[in-house]
């Protein structure tokens, strides 16, 4: 009986590796999709575009609630960067009241406080913004 409740247990914890690794794996290519659509706004309408695409992703909440808030954090850091870059302010739109108001409905809805959406957007942030990178440097290389 031992050796069966062993096996049982191996066998879980193999399943439940399995599931955590497809579901790292299905974040990581929402992220780049995200990643891709808001480049493609921006190199296509700049900030207009990305405003567009957000709003669009915002105006259709549903189950793909998170996709809204990655592409809104690759269209935010792009508006970042460019701004910065060129040195004109950022657009209201991705201002940090702004964006907060908009995500803290993506967490109310997905059953998170605001603090553990921080946490949240504290461990995608430097993911989105790698991939926004990556997105924006095939254009550039």
């Amino acid at each position: 009986m031992r050796t069966i409740k062993i096996i049982l247990f191996i066998v879980i914890c193999a399943f439940m590796s399995s599931v955590y690794a497809q579901f790292s794996q299905d974040i990581t290519k929402e992220m780049t999709k995200a990643s891709q659509e808001a480049v493609a706004g921006y190199k296509k309408h700049g900030v207009y575009g990305m405003i567009e695409k957000v709003a669009r992703c915002y105006s259709r909440l549903s189950d793909k609630m998170l996709y809204c808030s990655y592409i809104d954090l690759a269209s935010k850091y792009i508006e970042l960067t460019a701004s910065q870059a060129r040195g004109y302010p950022p657009s209201q739109f991705f201002s940090d009241e702004s964006f907060s108001d908009r995500t803290s409905e993506i967490f109310e809805k997905a059953g998170l406080d605001n603090g553990q959406g921080d946490i949240l957007l504290k461990i995608i942030s430097p993911e989105i913004n790698k991939l926004v990178d990556i997105e924006l440097s095939k254009s550039t290389g």
